[in-house]
Parts: C-alpha cells; sequence; structure tokens
C-alpha cells in the first residue's frame, strides 16, 4: 500500500513538474516566434532560430532532469 502511495505521488510530481517547465518554456518559445513572424528579415530570422533552437534544448534539458527523480 505505501509503495502504490509513492508511486502515485512521484507521478502526480512528475506531471506537475513537466507541466510547469513547459508552461515557463512556451512564454519565450511564443514571444520569439511572433518576433520572427513580425520580422521577416533573413539576418533577424537566423538570430530567431538560435534562439528558438535554444528554448527547446533548455526544455528538453529540464525534462531530462525530472526523468531522474
Amino acid at each position: 500500500m505505501k509503495r502504490s502511495m509513492t508511486g502515485h505521488l512521484r507521478g502526480a510530481l512528475a506531471i506537475v513538474s513537466y507541466s510547469l517547465n513547459t508552461l515557463f518554456w512556451c512564454c519565450p518559445l511564443f514571444a520569439v516566434a511572433a518576433a520572427k513572424l513580425a520580422l521577416p528579415a533573413r539576418a533577424w530570422r537566423r538570430v530567431c532560430d538560435r534562439v528558438l533552437n535554444s528554448v527547446v534544448v533548455g526544455w528538453v534539458f529540464i525534462n531530462d532532469l525530472n526523468q531522474h527523480f
């Protein structure tokens, strides 16, 4: 019984953690994507692409950290 409860607690914490991480990274992702759409200059799009890739790397990195707990 106790083992089942800790499993449920870990699952609930994982869902909360992944959700908060996703919400956190969506803010800069949407802001940069909107800026990329608004200013379609080639050099600006390259900068935005780098920032967007960095956001994705950060999101995946935190999700990987959460997986180990």
